[in-house]
């Protein structure tokens, strides 16, 4: 697992995931290690991705070809960036889901799922940018349901829920931030936006339910 980035790991027993919470608006994401041997899942960045508000600032280019395929490029840039600055093991990222109240969602869903799928692939295949690891050239989906049930133990949470579950995970040791060891999680809670909490327990449920059928 040797790597030439920023966030390089010094522990060969830990695995490299980047993960994510999908939307045009909003994508929240996070780079995290998992020590396959303490179970320990580590927080080493996270953040949002605020694409469509980026995109307004270049009028130029929205007026000439639209909001919508600026924000798209914006996004594919920044997901970019966290690839070559994470070079993840694996990638995972929320699966789409369709609420009929809101069917322009579920298509952000799709554009901003079918744009990591398509970084992932041009990078190993065709060695764009950088060198990506095999294993890290397919996007793991995971559905909402399997995620809430990972951190919360119900597959009916609510966004406050997640929150809570978040730091009742944090409370056990299960998740820590490499940025705020040992700090109560309350003194760091309002660096996280409900995108950043969600990208979080994608990686950790990734880890939890989806990385032990890899290795078998």
């Amino acid at each position: 697992m040797a790597r030439t980035s920023k966030l390089s790991i010094t522990n060969q027993n830990c695995i490299r995931i980047l993960s994510f919470d999908p939307g045009m608006n909003n994508t929240g994401w996070a780079i995290s290690n998992y020590n396959i041997v303490t179970k320990v899942f580590d927080v080493l960045k996270y953040g949002t991705i605020k694409a469509s508000k980026m995109a307004e600032k270049q009028k130029e280019l929205t007026n000439r070809h639209g909001k919508q395929i600026v924000a798209i490029n914006i996004l594919k840039q920044e997901i970019t960036k966290l690839v070559i600055d994470s070079v993840p093991d694996y990638v995972a990222s929320e699966d789409s889901f369709y609420n009929p109240k809101t069917p322009n969602a579920y298509r952000s869903l799709l554009l901003c799922l079918f744009s990591i799928d398509n970084i992932l692939f041009n990078m190993y295949y065709y060695k764009e940018e950088c060198n990506l690891n095999e294993t890290a050239s397919k996007l793991h989906k995971i559905s909402p349901k399997t995620i809430k049930m990972v951190m919360s133990g119900t597959g009916n949470s609510f966004k406050v829920d997640m929150l809570e579950a978040l730091k009742k995970q944090y409370s056990e040791k299960a998740i820590t931030f490499s940025q705020y060891p040992n700090v109560p999680f309350e003194d760091f809670q309002n660096t996280l936006t409900e995108h950043s909490i969600d990208a979080v327990s994608c990686g950790f449920s990734f880890a939890k339910s989806i990385y032990p059928q890899l290795i078998v």
